[in-house]
């Protein structure tokens, strides 16, 4: 048989219905089915400003443009750093991984949605041969068929499978999204533990260098009749201590090195001049440049991606709700076909060897649907539990971002002591050495000034550097300030790599 599954208008299937006794009695049972209820969400009252700075809320800040990161790095106002968060970004090997996801789950929603249109699939198959006794004549023998379906969306499973599949995506770009931010973060800690280190060994090495000029001077005087051994062997313990600190600053720069080449995805045939490259610069800390923007909760909760994630897997778990209350009606289908039999050359183009027929079909599982009923109750249970997790997202994040705004300020408040302690103890120091010469006081006087000094420079840095990383960890906190891709973005992601 030629079975031709094809889309017919409503009157026809009407028709076709009416010449099958099961049929409108199928339906006539289902429509006695009473689906139940959908599940309901809790409402989730967000408060309306970050707990404890609403003195510090922007309400207006804007999104970024459709399908990009905002490049918060910027404020670093540094060269390298873009360089570095942009090589990532580009190269990323879970990026590229997440951008073919994207890519499938596009491929998904098509294939779902093809289960609403008319499918076909057609066999044929031809011998030709004689038989024995017919005087040696040949004929053909065979069979065309040509086959067709439509399953008409009386309930709205097909409809409901899609908008699960489209939410599924959407759950895929946030985490896509997400992945992105993580990723920036990551490689702006690394390069600032790259900085910091660098700036350490160049307050460790300048104050080397100034204790090994102490040092000299102490030699000299001792030679001279003015000084004591105990002060030599003081300046030489003080000169081995700062020394000490080097390897172990080297020690850190290195590690940070290996881990930022790791985030940029770096190919191995360039790897090692990457690292070589990394090695022979010099790297400062960056200066924020300008106030930290600190949105609406509600501006959060829009810019977060494991929200917008778990919104969409809300919203993919409501649709399998549907599908599943669908499940509980009978299926239609509209089948047609066309057939060809071929019997000898005489017949080829036999009309009578021509055959077609339409009607349609109705798969249900009832009247037994108990199997269903729990079907639908375990995906509203679903629904409830994820909408539980959103709640408990949602605190987190307010969390998180209060936590991070704290942890900032305060490691700013710590910078500007230790910032005035290091400049009180640069003048002690050069205080204290002006008096050594002057053979007022003695040099442990100017030892104790050296290592107050070293020590509140080393401070300095430490928390300069805590207070960028707190700085970091709060744009990760907010979110990228990120909105949806578009239907389009998925082709220029795939351009991309």
């Amino acid at each position: 048989m030629f079975l031709v599954r094809a889309a017919t208008s409503l009157r026809v299937m009407t028709y076709a219905l009416t010449r099958f006794a099961p049929v409108p009695a199928l339906l006539t049972l289902s429509a006695c089915i009473t689906p139940p209820s959908p599940v309901s969400l809790p409402e989730i009252n967000v408060p309306k400003t970050i707990p404890g700075y609403e003195s510090r809320v922007q309400s207006d800040l804007p999104l970024a443009d459709a399908g990009t990161v905002t490049d918060w790095w910027a404020s670093f106002d540094t060269p390298e750093l873009n360089k570095f968060i942009e090589l990532a970004l580009t190269q990323a090997a879970d990026l590229r991984t997440a951008a073919l996801d994207i890519s499938e789950a596009d491929l998904v929603i098509q294939r779902i949605a093809l289960a609403g249109t008319p499918s076909a699939s057609s066999t044929a198959g031809a011998e030709i041969g004689r038989l024995p006794g017919r005087g040696g004549q040949a004929d053909i023998a065979g069979d065309i068929r040509l086959l067709s379906s439509w399953e008409y969306d009386a309930f709205g499973r097909i409809e409901a499978q899609i908008d699960g599949a489209i939410a599924q995506r959407d759950a895929i770009v946030a985490r896509y999204y997400d992945l992105q931010v993580t990723l920036a973060a990551e490689v702006a800690l690394a390069y600032l533990a790259i900085a910091e280190a660098d700036t350490r060994l160049s307050v460790a090495r300048a104050n080397a260098e100034a204790q090994s000029e102490s040092l000299r001077l102490i030699d000299t005087r001792l030679q001279n009749g003015r000084a004591t051994q105990l002060d030599l062997d003081r300046a030489v313990s003080q000169l081995a201590s700062t020394e000490a600190q080097i390897p172990r600053l080297q020690r850190d720069r290195e590690s940070a090195i290996y881990r930022l080449a790791r985030l940029t995805s770096t190919p191995p045939t360039e790897l090692e001049r990457f690292i070589s490259s990394l090695r022979s610069a010099q790297f400062q800390l960056p200066v924020l440049q300008g106030e930290l923007p600190v949105p609406n909760p509600e501006t959060l909760i829009r810019r977060r991606a494991d929200i917008r994630e778990i919104e969409a897997q809300i919203s993919s778990a409501l649709a399998l709700s549907t599908e599943r209350r669908a499940d509980l009606f009978p299926r239609l289908t509209l089948n047609a076909s066309l057939s060809g039999l071929v019997d000898g050359f005489d017949d080829f183009l036999d009309a009578n060897t021509i055959g077609f027929g339409i009607g349609p079909a109705l798969t249900w599982s009832g009247p037994d649907l108990r199997d269903e009923r729990l079907a639908i109750e375990s995906a509203d249970i679903d629904v409830q539990r994820l909408a539980a997790r959103y709640e408990q997202t949602v605190i987190e994040a307010l969390t998180e971002v209060s936590e991070a705004l704290t942890a900032y300020g305060l490691e700013q408040q710590r910078t500007l002591a230790l910032r005035e302690a290091s400049e009180a103890a640069a003048r002690a120091t050069r205080l204290a050495e002006l008096r050594f010469q002057e053979g007022v006081d003695d040099f442990l006087d100017v030892l104790d000034a050296q290592r107050t000094t070293l020590t509140a420079e080393d401070q300095l840095t430490v928390s300069r550097a805590n207070s960028l990383r707190e700085a970091v960890r709060l744009y990760r906190a907010l979110g990228g300030v990120l909105t949806p891709l578009p239907d389009t973005e998925t082709e220029r992601l795939n351009g991309a790599f």
